[in-house]
């Protein structure tokens, strides 16, 4: 409910017929008109509603990588086992594969040795320690892939639930903007000033080229820069001085307003910036 729909009460908050000024009387009716279609309520509604879809979305899209996301805790978990031998040494003496191709290397051994009377001799001692180390690297390193494989999943997951609850945040910030601009433009076409305010200037970064912070004026970082080609574009050319848009939208929305471009502006009068050097 904006200030317009609430003038019946001001002009007679004791009045409970709802006929005139009451909820719901021809004040409240026609002041809801002029909030919703003058002040901009209708444009402010439908950039909270697009906002909120967004970010429903976004959550709901982050939600298919949690299956993935955890596998990478599982990943994560078992980490230890790349670099630890002792967790190495328990995984095969748990494995029975690595018994079974332990076994099979050391009776091929044992056949060799009796077959050239070597079943004594140190050449067969050291074969029998390479079997143990035959036949624990295939399954180490089968071991440490799937581990790998489970962390690459883990960060492929995290990444994507990182975009989309980024994207999500950044909807809900476009929101809160494009609401308050629909608010400001509405107070604009109220006061017939053709959509612009006094003191509101081009001020977004895609404009610029060559930024250079030069001080700061009343809590606000000012720069100098040069227009680019897009720039060009609008007929701005030169070098120029002031603030970033984007910047002094992150804590002042209601000081950032589009044009008809697509482009920030800002109301310096509002943030109590000079424009200029």
């Amino acid at each position: 409910m904006g200030w317009f729909s609430d003038l019946g009460h001001y002009i007679n908050p004791f009045d409970k017929s709802n006929v005139i000024t009451g909820k719901g009387g021809i004040i409240d009716e026609a002041g809801r008109g002029i909030d919703d279609k003058l002040l901009g309520g209708d444009a402010e509604d439908a950039a909270d509603e697009a906002a909120a879809l967004q970010k429903s979305a976004a959550v709901e899209a982050r939600a298919i990588f949690d299956p993935f996301a955890a596998l990478g805790q599982q990943g994560l978990e078992q980490a230890g086992f790349l670099t630890d031998p002792n967790a190495q040494f328990n995984y095969l003496q748990s494995n029975p594969l690595f018994q079974m191709g332990l076994d099979n290397l050391n009776q091929q051994t044992q056949r060799t040795a009796a077959a050239t009377g070597r079943l004594s001799g140190d050449d067969t001692a050291m074969q029998f320690n390479q079997n143990a180390l035959l036949a624990a690297s295939p399954l180490l390193n089968q071991q440490t892939a799937n581990i790998n494989n489970l962390l690459g999943y883990g960060l492929q997951a995290a990444g994507s639930q990182g975009n989309y609850l980024t994207g999500g945040a950044a909807a809900e910030a476009a929101g809160i903007i494009g609401g308050q601009n629909a608010r400001t433009e509405g107070v604009n076409n109220l006061l017939n000033l053709g959509g612009s305010l006094l003191g509101t200037y081009l001020s977004d970064k895609r404009l610029k080229s060559n930024i250079t912070k030069i001080g700061e004026q009343n809590g606000f970082n000012k720069y100098s820069w040069d227009w680019n080609e897009k720039a060009n574009e609008l007929g701005l050319y030169g070098e120029s001085f002031g603030v970033i848009a984007q910047e002094v939208a992150a804590t002042h929305p209601d000081a950032v307003v589009l044009d008809d471009n697509g482009y920030f502006k800002v109301n310096y009068e509002i943030i109590g910036v000079s424009h200029g050097a």
